[in-house]
């Protein structure tokens, strides 16, 4: 019988996707700076949040939340740390699920894939690239676009 061989963490693969997110997740960062607090107009009535947590000198907390404008569709909620001295950001925490290892044994208990860690920043990744390029932050009586950069 044939087994699947083990996932394997691409080292390279996982730098290059957390540098991405830590660039884009800086933009925002930088627009929540004045009050903690940033909130973005999306198509189709969406509307996503971004809230920082906490900010030190090496890391900030910052999260994410996406609520959707369809009643069946639950909000998307992604806690992430920036890490400043490395450049990099990655995700904490999805939704209701509490931390993962970025190499899971599967079948567990959560039912974890076994490259879940990976998929919660790709997913990331995807809402951040959205995020700057469509997402309207909302100032009194004024919207503006987060990046007119397409990146």
């Amino acid at each position: 019988m044939l087994t699947k061989p083990a996932y394997r963490v691409g080292l390279a693969q996982w730098q290059t996707l957390c540098v991405e997110n830590y660039l884009r997740a800086r933009r925002l960062e930088r627009a929540c700076k004045s009050n903690g607090f940033l909130r973005l107009e999306l198509e189709r009535g969406a509307v996503a949040s971004i809230t920082l947590a906490s900010q030190g000198p090496y890391t900030a907390d910052m999260t994410l939340v996406v609520q959707q404008s369809h009643a069946l569709l639950r909000p998307t909620t992604i806690d992430l740390r920036l890490y400043h001295d490395l450049r990099l950001a990655e995700v904490m925490s999805m939704s209701q699920d509490a931390r993962t290892l970025a190499r899971n044994r599967y079948p567990n208990r959560k039912m974890h894939q076994p490259d879940e860690k990976w998929q919660w920043n790709l997913y990331l990744s995807e809402w951040l690239r959205y995020l700057g390029n469509y997402g309207n932050a909302v100032v009194p009586d004024k919207f503006w676009p987060i990046s007119r950069s397409a990146s």
